[in-house]
Parts: structure tokens; sequence; C-alpha cells
């Protein structure tokens, strides 16, 4: 009786992460990535990885390292 309970157990857990796998084929959601935004805006905050849009750092972050 355990056998079969453990393989019921089992088959469901398999059945359940089937189920909820993400659908990898999609490559895109139609959303700008954060670094290609530049000096446009999302939901109020300005894009790039540095202050104004930019995405490269900016020397006075190399100094102060």
């Amino acid at each position: 009786m355990a056998r079969v309970s453990l393989l019921v157990l089992v088959l469901i857990t398999l059945a359940a992460n089937h189920s909820i796998a993400q659908r990898c084929n999609n490559t895109s959601v139609g959303l700008t990535p954060l670094n290609d935004l530049g000096t446009g805006f999302f939901q109020g905050q300005q894009g790039g990885l540095y202050p104004n849009g930019e995405n490269e750092r900016p020397a006075e972050h190399n100094a102060a390292g």
C-alpha cells in the first residue's frame, strides 16, 4: 500500500510541475530593456543604467572605487 501511495504522490507531483512550466519559446514580452530605454521613461523612471539615461559608468564612479 505504501508503494502505491508513493507512486500516486510522484505522479501528482510530476503532473503539477508539467502544468506550470514556463513557455520558453517566448523571446519578448514587448517591453524595452532598461539599458535600451536611454533618456526615455517607464512608469516615471528614466532609463539607462546610470543617471541621465547613460549606460556608460561615470568617471566619478571609477574614481570613488
